[in-house]
């Protein structure tokens, strides 16, 4: 993954967001984790749930949704590819996982082998539109690098909104 500035600023604008953010590649293999993902996956430590897999810490049929919608996500062009969401469940350690809105995102990045995914725990707010159509309006996806520019588009006072 590239180390440049412009994705060194979109790591450290949502290291410490309320919503959980994952960088993966196209195996669900985790390339960066912000706090919030680390402890909704059941980790305290970010740098552990780097280089791991997604699907272990699923049950067998939201692993196999995980791989459909990466698999849907990668099979496109890198300038085609959009937003995908399902609702997965997140690691309980109980037989009932929390219910989570997982929405995979466009990267914009040289070699086009990652992707952006948002987490953010459903189970106190059974909808889907109430308190989330900023991340599903691909507002976030903003904040990444793209080709053509190497800062953010969005500033520090949407950054200020997250929390």
């Amino acid at each position: 993954m590239p180390t440049s500035m412009a994705m060194d600023q979109f790591k450290g604008a949502l290291a410490h967001a309320p919503i959980g953010v994952l960088i993966v590649d196209v195996t669900g293999t985790v390339a960066w984790s912000n706090a919030a993902a680390a402890a909704m996956m059941g980790s305290h430590d970010p740098e552990m749930l780097c280089h791991s897999d997604l699907e272990p810490r699923l049950d067998s049929r939201d692993a196999v949704t995980l791989r459909r919608m990466l698999a849907l996500h990668f099979s496109a062009a890198a300038s085609k590819r959009k937003s995908h969401t399902c609702r997965l469940g997140l690691p309980s350690g109980t037989d009932a996982p929390r219910r989570a809105l997982w929405t995979l995102a466009p990267l914009a990045e040289q070699s086009g082998r990652h992707a952006i995914l948002f987490l953010q725990d459903a189970a106190n707010d059974p909808s889907p539109a109430r308190g989330i159509p900023l991340y599903f309006q691909g507002e976030l996806g903003h904040l990444a690098p793209s080709r053509s520019r190497m800062r953010p588009l969005k500033g520090p006072a949407f950054l200020e909104r997250l929390g």
